[in-house]
C-alpha cells in the first residue's frame, strides 16, 4: 500500500512471471481486499491486448508491464531515475523490467568494455614470485585470495632472488572492443592489501611495464609516505570508471595504453619487469577499453520474451561488423518511446522483424513494423526483412517479405550470413 501526499492511497502488486494471461489478472483482482482509490498490477513480462481488456472495464485497475515500467523511467529526470532503478529494482529486477544487468547500460549506451585476470596466473620468467599456495617467503597474511601474487623478494625468501630482477608476464584477452572503434584503453592493476602497492626500501629502484613488447612506461620509485620507510609508485587514476573487481582495492594504477600497442590478436602479453628488491601486490590485472558506437545498420524489431535471442543476434551481428539498434541500449532517459524509435528506424538500412508467437501478438511490434513499412513505401531506404522464431503465420502486411528461419537455433549460422549478404549487398 503507497499513500501519497495528495491523500489518496494505491496498491501496487508485483508478479514475477514470462506469462501472465487475462484469466492470472482476473484472479488477482478478486482476491485483492485491499480498499485503496488505484491498484496497479506490476508484470515482469509483455503483456497482450487480452490481458488489457481484463482490466479495461474493471474500476481503479491498471496493469504494467516491462514496456509501461521502461517508459514511466525513462521519462523521469535522470538522477531521480538513477536512485530508482538502484534502489528499488535490484540487479535482478532491473534485468527483468528494463533489460539490462549494469545501472549505466539503463541510463546510457556503456561505451567500456573490461577484462581481468587475477594475479596468479602469471608466467614467471625471472626471479621470485609469491602465490597463496607457494608463499616463496611472503608472510602469508599478505596473500589474501587464491587469485593473490606478490612480484619480488620478500626478503626472507630461501635462497634469495639468484637474479637481479624480476620478471613475470600475464596473457590477458583484449575486451570487447573492436580495434576499428577503439577509442582509448587501460591498463588496470589493482591489490587489496594496504601498502601493497609498488614499493621498495631502495630509492630509485626502477620498474618497467611492456605491452607485446613495447615499454607501456618507465619509472623509478621515489615516494615516500608518512609513517612508511619504503618508496612508493604515486599516481593519480584517470577520469574513467572503476569497475569490479578493482574498486575493492586499497592500490589501484591505470596506465594508458596508445592504439598501436596493440595487436589484432585476442590475447595481448602484459609484461612487468621489476628490480630485485621491488616489490608489488597484484590481486587483479586487466583492461577496460572505450570504444565508439558502430553506426547503426540493423534495427531489431522484437518482443520481450523474445529478448535473448534479440540479444545474441545483436553481438554476433556486431562482432560481424554490423551496427546494431536495440531499444534497451539505445534509449536514453527522457526520450520519448515512440518519437525514439521512429528516428531509429529512419537512421538504419533494415528492420529485422523477430516473428514468434509472442510478437505476433505485440503491439509494439507492429507499430515498429507498421513504421518500417511506411518508410520503406514512401521510397526510403529502410527495408524490412522478417526472422521466424516459432511455427507462426505470417502477418499479412509481411507475407510478400523475404524471410530467416530461426526455427532451430542451430540454423543462426546460416540466418546471420543471409542477414549480412542483405546488408552489404
Amino acid at each position: 500500500m503507497a499513500e501519497f501526499e495528495d491523500g489518496r492511497a494505491g496498491t501496487y502488486q508485483c508478479r514475477q512471471r514470462q506469462r501472465v494471461t487475462a484469466e492470472d489478472v482476473a484472479k488477482v483482482i478478486e482476491e485483492t481486499k485491499y480498499e485503496a482509490d488505484f491498484h496497479v498490477l506490476v508484470v515482469s513480462c509483455e503483456v497482450g491486448g487480452d490481458v488489457r481488456e481484463a482490466v479495461k472495464d474493471v474500476p481503479d485497475w491498471s496493469v504494467w508491464d516491462v514496456r509501461d515500467i521502461s517508459q514511466r523511467v525513462r521519462l523521469l529526470p535522470r538522477e531521480s531515475a538513477a536512485r530508482l532503478v538502484e534502489g528499488h529494482f535490484g540487479p535482478d529486477w532491473r534485468k527483468v523490467f528494463v533489460g539490462v544487468n549494469v545501472q549505466n547500460s539503463f541510463l546510457e549506451p556503456d561505451p567500456w568494455s573490461s577484462t581481468y585476470m587475477l594475479g596468479s596466473s602469471l608466467q614467471l620468467e625471472l626471479g621470485i614470485a609469491g602465490t597463496k599456495s607457494e608463499p616463496c617467503g611472503h608472510d602469508p597474511s599478505w596473500l589474501p585470495l587464491e587469485g593473490t601474487a606478490i612480484l619480488g623478494d620478500s626478503g626472507k625468501s630461501n635462497p634469495p632472488n639468484p637474479s637481479n630482477r624480476t620478471v613475470a608476464h600475464w596473457e590477458i584477452p583484449r575486451p570487447d572492443c573492436p580495434l576499428d572503434l577503439f577509442m582509448r584503453g587501460y591498463l588496470i592493476v589493482g591489490c587489496q592489501r594496504r601498502f601493497g602497492g609498488l614499493h621498495s626500501p631502495t630509492i630509485k629502484d626502477r620498474v618497467e611495464i611492456l605491452l607485446n613488447g613495447s615499454l607501456l612506461d618507465g619509472f623509478e620509485l621515489q615516494f615516500s609516505p608518512p609513517g612508511h620507510n619504503d618508496f612508493f609508485h604515486e599516481a593519480p587514476y584517470p577520469d574513467v570508471p572503476l569497475i569490479a573487481p578493482f574498486k575493492d582495492c586499497s592500490t589501484v594504477y591505470a596506465w594508458n595504453i596508445p592504439r598501436n600497442y596493440l595487436t589484432d590478436t585476442v590475447i595481448q602479453r602484459l609484461t612487468i619487469r621489476l628490480d630485485r628488491d621491488v616489490k608489488w601486490d597484484i590481486d587483479y590485472i586487466g583492461f577496460l577499453f572505450e570504444g565508439a558506437p558502430r553506426p547503426h545498420q540493423v534495427f531489431i524489431s522484437h518482443n520481450w520474451g523474445d529478448k535473448e535471442v534479440a540479444r545474441q543476434l545483436g553481438a554476433q551481428l556486431d562482432s560481424l561488423g554490423i551496427g546494431v539498434w536495440i531499444d534497451e541500449a539505445e534509449i536514453n532517459l527522457g526520450d520519448s518511446l515512440l518519437e525514439r524509435i521512429s528516428q531509429a528506424i529512419d537512421s538504419v538500412d533494415y528492420v529485422l522483424v523477430l516473428l514468434s508467437k509472442n510478437s505476433i501478438q505485440s503491439s509494439w511490434v507492429q507499430k515498429e513494423v507498421q513504421i518500417a513499412m511506411t518508410q520503406e513505401i514512401s521510397g526510403k531506404r529502410v527495408k524490412v526483412f522478417a526472422v521466424v522464431l516459432d511455427d507462426v503465420t505470417l502477418p499479412s502486411y509481411l507475407v510478400d517479405k523475404a524471410y530467416a528461419d530461426l526455427r532451430d537455433m542451430s540454423n543462426l549460422p546460416k540466418v546471420l550470413s543471409q542477414i549480412v549478404r542483405r546488408v552489404r549487398g
